[in-house]
């Protein structure tokens, strides 16, 4: 597994993130992934991520930086596990916000080894 650094950003207008990793050679390696969408500022979080880790082809241990709570809550309290366990649904039985998003990052990130950093957004 090669250690990686994603940092995640995204308003509802755009999302941004910025991968650096050292390459078998030594080198340090950067890559920014961005696009523009008009959604929430969560789905676009949820969709800056889900495509800079579809562009990794080898599982990683990425960390990934980022100022958004959603994300990070739905992995620290295990609430994915959960949604999932109860086919995607709330506590209340109600479809959860951007599904098929979160369902597809969690395909995603299966082979690799995540762990989320909280950063304050720079105003």
């Amino acid at each position: 597994m090669y250690p990686m650094d994603l940092w995640l950003s995204a308003s509802p207008s755009n999302y941004w993130a910025q991968m650096e990793f050292v390459d078998p050679m030594g080198r340090k390696r950067s890559r920014i992934i961005s696009g523009e969408r008009m959604a929430t500022g969560n789905s676009n979080a949820l969709q800056g991520l889900i495509e800079a880790v579809k562009v990794l082809q080898t599982a990683c241990i990425i960390d990934v930086h980022t100022e958004s709570d959603y994300i990070i809550s739905a992995f620290r309290n295990g609430w994915i596990q959960t949604w999932k366990q109860n086919g995607w649904k709330s506590a209340k039985g109600e479809q959860i916000k951007n599904c098929d998003q979160w369902q597809q990052l969690q395909e995603v990130l299966a082979k690799h080894s995540v762990k989320f950093v909280k950063i304050e957004r720079e105003e």
